[in-house]
């Protein structure tokens, strides 16, 4: 099933293989228990956690649309989420506090109280702070018990050991991304064309051992457009199998996942199921 965290529609949904509706909720507003920013959702036996990015980790009733309570978070900027299992779960994002000496970009979380299990150090990010606060942003998978972490502006893949954070591998992807100068030296806020040349990766995921699927982005708001690229990790250079579909979903067993979804049809997602050739 898929589970679909909707920033620009303010609301999360959990779809049957179908594309048929099993949960919604969408209320919006900046507390707990209402949604902002919704940026990730996972289903644990207590029910569905949404991470917002305005409102942090939240937990609601796997029955029904009602807050159960709200998870503490402090000194992290949550930009995505996945549940290890039903007791932990992984938070993607940086560490706020900029005293801390080794700085975090993962940590798991146990959900009932909240405490760190283990975190995996930031990568380095060689980019202007205006440029990584902007435009940098953590994303991760789980393939069987291994995590795929990515961030925008580093054409790196890195996979860790899900029980403990520790670095297994980490695979230059060869995306060509690109930063525009303009970007690099900006004091103000940008025009719609400046950012037209902005390429940064979206998400990555693992179809199998050996093969990821990486989606990279290029422009911004409504003009972004999407490209899929399929890549080997015993080689450095990736083969495009779809130009600017919509977003991938996810992957997991040989299988990748576009959607798109029908502005008339509301609760219904339209889904397109593939294997690399």
């Amino acid at each position: 099933t898929i589970l679909l965290a909707d920033p620009r529609a303010v609301r999360v949904a959990h779809f049957q293989r179908t594309g048929k509706l099993v949960w919604e909720f969408a209320q919006r507003g900046d507390s707990a228990g209402l949604l902002r920013v919704p940026i990730a959702l996972a289903k644990t036996q207590e029910g569905y956690w949404v991470a917002d990015a305005m409102n942090g980790l939240m937990l609601f009733d796997s029955a029904a649309a009602r807050f159960v309570r709200k998870l503490s978070l402090p000194n992290v900027a949550v930009q995505d989420m996945v549940a290890l299992n039903d007791t932990t779960l992984l938070i993607g994002g940086p560490t706020e506090a900029l005293s801390q000496p080794k700085p975090s970009w993962l940590r798991a979380i146990d959900t009932r109280s909240g405490i760190e299990r283990w975190s995996a150090p930031s990568p380095t990010l060689v980019m202007p702070k205006n440029v990584v606060n902007s435009y940098s942003r953590t994303r991760i998978a789980m393939y069987h018990e291994r995590i795929v972490a990515s961030n925008s502006v580093i054409d790196t893949l890195f996979l860790l050991d899900a029980k403990s954070g520790l670095l297994l591998k980490s695979h230059f992807m060869n995306l060509q991304l690109h930063v525009p100068s303009v970007l690099r030296k900006a004091t103000s806020r940008l025009r719609s064309e400046q950012l037209g040349e902005l390429t940064r990766v979206s998400t990555v995921a693992l179809i199998d051992e050996n093969h990821f699927l990486a989606e990279v982005a290029r422009g911004s708001g409504q003009a972004v457009r999407y490209t899929p690229m399929i890549g080997d990790l015993r080689a450095s250079t990736p083969r495009v199998i779809s130009a600017s579909k919509d977003v991938i979903l996810g992957a997991r067993d040989g299988v990748f996942i576009t959607q798109v979804i029908d502005a008339i049809q509301r609760n219904h997602l339209d889904l397109h199921w593939g294997r690399p050739r």
